[in-house]
């Protein structure tokens, strides 16, 4: 549960990501969710295969306000503009 208390001044509210660790065979991938436990939409952010590979999903919703490449994929450290 979260707390908060009324200060008189309710500014904006940081969104919140809420991630979750699902199965899809023998793949895991992160996604998001909403405060239900229920996928966004295009809310699918990393795979991660049975020989520990990762990779990135495309086409991730921009809703969220993530930084993300041109393919719509998560950006990495060190990748440019």
């Amino acid at each position: 549960m979260k707390v908060s208390i009324f200060d008189g001044e309710q500014g904006e509210k940081e969104q919140e990501i809420i991630l979750r660790l699902v199965s899809r065979g023998s793949t895991k991938r992160l996604i998001m969710v909403d405060e239900k436990g229920t996928e966004i939409p295009s809310g699918n952010l990393l795979s991660i295969h049975s020989d520990m590979t990762i990779q990135r999903c495309h086409h991730i919703s921009t809703t969220m306000g993530l930084p993300l490449d041109n393919e719509g994929r998560i950006k990495l450290i060190g990748e440019g503009d």
